[in-house]
């Protein structure tokens, strides 16, 4: 599954997309084709309020600041792992959240004490 995050529009959203993977090889003639997984639809998307900053998005520890692109993905695979991400949240009141995914597991954990934050 396949997570985007639209930090940049009017409105920040996060809604799981379909990820592209390919069929399992079979020693067939032909190559197998690619195709789209499409899961059944979850009901998951989900608004920040207008009153939540995303200071900071990183995914993959990579060298680049995400939350200044229009959309920015986190893969999860079926094997259970996921791309890592860590995601700081600042409310108008100047509280701060850091979200992050565990790359073995997929799941997530929260920290609401700046001093612990990664």
């Amino acid at each position: 599954m396949l997570f985007s995050i639209r930090a940049k529009v009017d409105w920040k959203s996060v809604r799981p997309q379909p990820m592209p993977c390919l069929k399992p090889q079979l020693r067939l003639r032909r190559p197998p084709a690619s195709f789209v997984s499409t899961p059944a639809p979850s009901g998951l998307s989900a608004r920040l309020s207008e009153k939540v900053l995303i200071e900071l998005m990183d995914i993959n520890k990579l060298p680049h600041e995400f939350r200044d692109d229009d959309m920015a993905r986190v893969r999860f695979f079926p094997n259970g792992t996921c791309d890592e991400l860590t995601l700081i949240l600042v409310s108008d009141q100047n509280e701060r959240r850091e979200i992050t995914l565990e790359i073995t597991t997929g799941l997530a954990s929260v920290e609401s004490d700046p001093r612990r934050f990664r």
